[in-house]
């Protein structure tokens, strides 16, 4: 590609178009060389002592001549840096794409992430998830086979129920409930966090079967295995146990209506009259929604095919499957509450 073409350099001739292009991404070698260079540990050779651009290409078993232009490149954005007799030595910011957990989440970025996020057409043509067009798979699928990036989603995960668990506990009454089931809570981590938080409780973890093996593991870490058990199943149809109250926790924006609804209602076939049900995620309190929300959005359709709701829709889909939506509470946190109860007619 010459360098004067669309997005390597220079506005094409007779374009005068900078915004849209700097929109684009003006370099995209550079994220490219980025991911190049963890993916094939290029910094490595260079943390002890300085190498040549050869005798890395040779300790990496790569291309010796497309490496002297990725070292060039690599030192020009700061991750080597020169010294004499063309030998290169790895920058502080450089021996950081070899930390293990920074060298997973550059990884994951650029093999998993934006494979499918650049496919954005997918969903807008469509409105399914473009995740299962790119990879083949469903996300969560997908991601069970492959071990180093469901570490780094379920440290995602963990960082999410951390909130999760905080709003819960500022904006609803935990005291008086005495079990929990943690519905579609993948590892476990929202389900601990609330039994450290709340002695007297107990709880129930429900999931696909991959997911709560891990769960298994973080609550017996945890040394809450005996006020917690691990139920695999589909939370769609598998009956749930009885219980106090059931949350969903980033659960309900990853279906579409019509598979939310029967979620729903699997929940309130196993409801008490006094029971409540919790969704914590995000609510669109209004149109447009914050940037932060609207991208969310987007990616969670793009992901698996659900999206973010207002609560007039939590009410209409609540009332579908025999529920009452009792209050919607805007925390001004990034997780939101939407609390409901079975409806007093009975329906289901």
């Amino acid at each position: 590609m010459a360098r004067g073409d669309p997005g390597i350099g220079e506005e094409p001739a007779g374009i005068d178009d900078t915004a849209l292009w700097r929109k684009l991404g003006r370099d995209p070698l550079v994220p490219a060389a980025i991911y190049a260079a963890a993916r094939h540990h290029l910094v490595r050779p260079t943390l002890d002592a300085p190498a040549t651009a050869e005798e890395i290409a040779g300790r990496c078993e790569v291309d010796p001549a497309v490496t002297r232009r990725l070292v060039e490149l690599l030192t020009e954005e700061g991750f080597l840096e020169r010294e004499a007799g063309h030998r290169y030595r790895a920058t502080p910011l450089g021996r950081r794409l070899e930390d293990p957990a920074v060298r997973t989440e550059v990884c994951f970025w650029f093999e998993i992430h934006l494979p499918y996020v650049l496919r954005l057409d997918h969903s807008l043509r469509t409105g399914a998830a473009s995740y299962d067009a790119v990879h083949g798979e469903a996300f969560y699928r997908h991601l069970d086979a492959r071990p180093e990036y469901s570490v780094h989603v379920r440290g995602d995960l963990a960082r999410g129920a951390s909130e999760a668990e905080r709003v819960l506990s500022a904006h609803c009454d935990l005291g008086a409930v005495r079990t929990v089931v943690d519905v579609g809570g993948n590892t476990g981590s929202l389900l601990a966090a609330l039994l450290r938080r709340w002695p007297r409780l107990t709880g129930v973890l429900v999931d696909r079967p991959e997911a709560t093996r891990a769960g298994t593991s973080l609550l017996e870490e945890a040394g809450l295995s005996t006020r917690a058990r691990v139920l695999p199943g589909d939370i769609l149809s598998d009956p749930l146990p009885a219980a106090d109250a059931y949350l969903l926790s980033w659960v309900a924006s990853e279906w579409a209506d019509a598979a939310l609804v029967g979620l729903l209602r699997n929940c309130r076939r196993s409801m008490a009259p006094e029971s409540r049900l919790w969704i914590l995620e995000p609510v669109i309190w209004e149109e447009p929604p914050s940037k932060r929300r609207r991208d969310l959005d987007l990616l969670i359709r793009a992901t698996v095919g659900g999206h973010l709701r207002s609560e007039r829709d939590f009410v209409e889909l609540f009332a579908q499957a025999g529920l009452t939506l009792r209050r919607a509470i805007r925390t001004g946190e990034y997780v939101d509450v939407v609390e409901g109860g079975p409806d007093a007619a009975g329906r289901t």
